[in-house]
């Protein structure tokens, strides 16, 4: 893909990867690229919602993505969940905050 504009009368060519990730969710994504094992080869991409990222040209046939919600975002819904569900009551404990962590 390549974009072609013009700035203070200089011509400004980009080549991009066709593999582009767009975020159509409402959530920030990270995206890392990784090796056969699982290691990361290269630095962590945050997507904002409605952004997009395009791959590495070089990367994109010697390399996997993951992609997964912003660690971030996540740690903090995941304790707001511990919170609500430890003082959560039920009568069958009389009152007392419940042990079990429920995760819809």
């Amino acid at each position: 893909m390549c974009e072609v504009k013009v700035v203070e009368n200089t011509k400004i060519i980009t080549i991009r990867s066709t593999y582009k990730v767009e975020n159509l969710t409402l959530y920030p994504l990270e995206l890392m690229l990784v090796d056969d094992i699982g290691h990361p080869v290269s630095s962590l991409e945050k997507i904002a919602p409605g952004q997009d990222y395009s791959l590495p040209i070089d990367a994109v046939t010697q390399h996997r993505i993951r992609i997964q919600p912003d660690r971030m975002l996540f740690e903090a819904l995941l304790f707001l969940l511990i919170e609500y569900s430890c003082l959560k009551r039920d009568s069958a404990t009389n009152g007392a905050p419940q042990s079990v962590i429920t995760i819809y």
